[in-house]
C-alpha cells in the first residue's frame, strides 16, 4: 500500500469518525482519489524475490558452517577424551600392580601428611598428569 493511500484512508477515517466539516469538497477529492487509484502491486517483483532468496541463502550457509565447525569440535573432543580415559585406566592399573612396568609411577620421598601410625604419600605418573594419595604404615 502506497504512502499516499495510507494518508488518504487516514483522512477519510478522521472525517467520517469525528464528523469534520468538509472544507471545499476535500472529502470528495480524497474519496475519488481512493476509488480511482488502481492497486498496481498485486505481488512481489522478481527483484524482491531474488533479494529474499539471497538473504535466506546466506543465512542458511552461515548455519551450515556453524554445524560443521561444531561437528569437528565434537570429534576432536571425543578423541581427546578417549586418550585421557586410556591414560587414566593405565594409571589405575599401575596402582593396582606396582610391579608392572607398563606405566611409570613415582612415589614422593616426603609424606604429604604424617600421622602417628600412617603416612599419606603422593603417587604420580612421570608426566605429572595424574596423582593420588597412598596410605602407608610408618
Amino acid at each position: 500500500m502506497s504512502c499516499y493511500r495510507v494518508v488518504a484512508l487516514t483522512l477519510m477515517l478522521l472525517i467520517n469518525k469525528f464528523n469534520f466539516m468538509d472544507y471545499g469538497g476535500m472529502f470528495n477529492k480524497i474519496k475519488s482519489f481512493h476509488l480511482n487509484v488502481r492497486d498496481e502491486k498485486q505481488g512481489f517483483t522478481l527483484l524482491e524475490v531474488l533479494v529474499a532468496v539471497t538473504i535466506l541463502g546466506l543465512a542458511y550457509v552461515a548455519i551450515l558452517q556453524n554445524f560443521s565447525v561444531s561437528t569437528r569440535n565434537i570429534i576432536r573432543l571425543e578423541k581427546n577424551m578417549t586418550s585421557v580415559l586410556e591414560r587414566s585406566i593405565a594409571f589405575d592399573q599401575a596402582l593396582m600392580d606396582p610391579e608392572s612396568e607398563e606405566y611409570d609411577i613415582a612415589e614422593s620421598e616426603t609424606p604429604f601428611l604424617e600421622g602417628l601410625l600412617f603416612n599419606l604419600v603422593v603417587i604420580s605418573d612421570k608426566q605429572g598428569d595424574y596423582s593420588t594419595l597412598k596410605l602407608s604404615r610408618r
